[in-house]
């Protein structure tokens, strides 16, 4: 199976965090001491410091539109388990934790484990997701089976990989499946009315190679059904998205 390396997005977020004050470096997407959401924190100010001069101006609410979060994860699985990479940077990265390395570990495995075999029986194929990009299909919660997609104005499209999202009394949690590749797994929290997150506590990924590190992730639902993905790892700065489309 080839590696594929996608494109870095340009997100626009702020460098302070206001919840903790931590000076984050230029470009990160979730603060890296409390999981703060810094592209949101700037709509939200923005819109605030707009209303100044424009008090009838559309709020930013109706620009950040819904979440489906737990699918951000995905890409940053996909551009991190290049294991050259991480071969180069785990003994730097500090990121492995209790709670990383505990959601591939008893006693939660039993419940991700019973995911990821859901996800991994997911097989979407290149023509469902055309007509899913044609006619994106909306859910009025975010429990259901997801393909995440790369679309190539050369290649056509890409199925990158499944995931299955299921909530119960406990927690929204979810599984993310990429072939041989690896897996995402972890707990997806509300932001807002519609929105979902993962802070670097909230998520892990593992390579195929058995290695655990820290990612963390927001999504931000389109008003055509689709789901624009961001995401990060510990492993590095860069910030990355895909699209992901529920599947009927």
């Amino acid at each position: 199976m080839p590696t594929h390396n996608l494109g870095a997005a340009s997100v626009d977020a702020d460098a302070v965090c206001e919840v903790c004050g931590t000076v984050n470096a230029e470009g990160v997407l979730i603060c890296r001491t409390c999981g703060n959401n810094l592209r949101d924190q700037k709509a939200r100010r923005m819109a605030a410091e707009a209303q100044l001069f424009e008090p009838e101006r559309v709020n930013s609410s109706q620009y950040v539109r819904g979440g489906l979060g737990v699918l951000a994860l995905l890409i940053v699985l996909w551009t991190a388990i290049n294991v050259n990479k991480i071969a180069d940077r785990i003994v730097n990265a500090g990121t492995s934790s209790d709670p990383i390395q505990a959601l591939f570990e008893v006693p939660q495995t039993d419940v991700y484990d019973a995911l990821a075999m859901e996800a991994m029986a997911l097989a979407p194929t290149v023509e469902q997701v055309e007509a899913l990009q044609a006619e994106p299909l909306a859910g009025t919660s975010m429990d259901g089976n997801y393909v995440i997609v790369q679309s190539d104005p050369y290649s056509g499209v890409e199925i990158l990989g499944t995931a299955v999202v299921r909530t119960d009394e406990l927690a929204t949690r979810y599984v993310a499946s990429l072939g041989g590749l690896g897996q995402v797994r972890g707990v997806a929290r509300a932001q807002g009315e519609s929105a979902y997150s993962s802070a670097w506590n909230d998520a892990a990924a593992r390579s195929a190679d058995g290695l655990i590190f820290g990612v963390a992730g927001v999504a931000v639902a389109q008003q055509d059904g689709s789901v624009e993905c961001f995401g990060q790892s510990a492993l590095d700065d860069a910030n990355y998205e895909v699209v992901a489309y529920r599947l009927p």
